[in-house]
């Protein structure tokens, strides 16, 4: 899978080819990924990222989630999922993560809407796109560029989950923050 979002910027399919450069990134950035992202600390090793791309793989396959990669000028930026995909009921979660060396420049912004317009069937790429309705992301309070972004997206808050999901020794809460395929069409 690929999506071309600009000449210099295009979303590719997680692939265990990836591995090495991802780990590095992960490895390099370690200290500023961990405050928000509690799978971090199990990526250890280049093996430990290719094993986590291979099952992502086969799971874009499956169509349980959608992982892809953020290209820029050649090099991977970070990496944005669909984590779990409900076909019934048309939903997905989503996730995001950005190196540090490439914040700043709108890189995310425009993946996200990408990835967002291929959930919602809206793309206008080669790429066959999904027929979901409503995408949400969790986030910590205090992440406040990610919610940022999703405030940037059109996503609006629809409520604070208490102690939902452990990071390091501690439960967290998150803001659910949730994005409909009409308000997407209609802000773009």
């Amino acid at each position: 899978m690929e999506i071309f979002i600009t000449p210099e910027l295009k979303l590719v399919g997680a692939r265990p080819r990836y591995a090495e450069e991802m780990f590095k990134g992960i490895d390099k950035h370690r200290s500023d990924l961990e405050q928000w992202l509690p799978w971090v600390p199990n990526i250890r090793s280049a093996e430990a990222e290719r094993v986590f791309l291979r099952d992502a793989a086969r799971f874009n396959a499956g169509g349980q989630s959608l992982t892809v990669l953020l290209q820029y000028r050649g090099h991977i930026a970070g990496s944005l999922a669909f984590v779990k995909i409900d076909k019934l009921h048309a939903h997905a979660e989503m996730g995001y993560m950005l190196f540090p060396p490439f914040r700043g420049k709108g890189l995310m912004t425009q993946a996200c809407k990408a990835l967002i317009a291929h959930g919602f069937g809206l793309a206008t790429t080669k790429e066959k796109g999904m027929a979901l309705e409503r995408v949400y992301a969790l986030i910590e309070p205090e992440n406040e560029p990610s919610l940022a972004l999703a405030k940037r997206l059109g996503f609006q808050r629809e409520g604070l989950l208490r102690k939902h999901y452990r990071r390091g020794d501690a439960l967290r809460d998150v803001v659910c923050m949730g994005l409909l395929k009409e308000e997407f069409r209609s802000g773009q």
